[in-house]
């Protein structure tokens, strides 16, 4: 009864629109997430069914957009309240522990700045891996929501979240 209630409590979340699963608990109390404090994790982006439910574990690979621990960058780095384009993100961190592993399942509206963002963090892994340039010069370039919607991001997998806008689960 109590393993039952309590993976039932790990799919309540108290951000609205947000389904979160608990994987793996954490240790210690909820930290204290103040402002220009930098959270240090691993993610997956994960295209969810047209249902909204989580695809199948043999179908996760056919869904995967982004894993951070393939995509060269290294761990994501976010700092809490800077205006980050995915604030939704910020909600999510301050509700865990300290390595818990968790997986929130997300409307494509509370998420649709990803594409913009994924585009961002490719660019990145792009320049590290091409860094043997002479030059100090900065080869990527930014570009706003906007933008992306009207030119594409150049990914095909994100200009396709941006048309068909389904779930995401981080």
């Amino acid at each position: 009864v109590i393993k039952t209630l309590n993976r039932i409590m790990s799919l309540i979340s108290s951000i609205p629109g947000v389904q979160k699963l608990l994987l793996s608990g954490g240790k210690g109390p909820p930290p204290d997430l103040v402002k220009n404090c930098k959270a240090i994790f691993h993610f997956r982006t994960i295209r969810l069914l047209p249902d909204g439910s989580f695809p199948d574990v043999d179908e996760i690979k056919d869904h995967m957009i982004d894993d951070t621990q393939t995509l060269g960058t290294g761990p994501f780095e976010l700092l809490i309240v800077r205006e980050f384009k995915l604030g939704v993100w910020e909600q999510m961190v301050k509700s865990m522990l300290v390595n818990e592993v968790a997986r929130f399942s997300c409307p494509y509206k509370l998420v649709s700045e990803y594409p913009v963002v994924s585009r961002a963090l490719r660019d990145l892994a792009k320049h590290k891996t091409h860094s043997h340039h002479d030059d100090d010069h900065d080869h990527t370039h930014h570009q706003c929501g906007y933008s992306a919607m009207v030119h594409g991001t150049g990914h095909k997998d994100l200009d396709s979240l941006m048309q068909n806008k389904p779930g995401l689960a981080f």
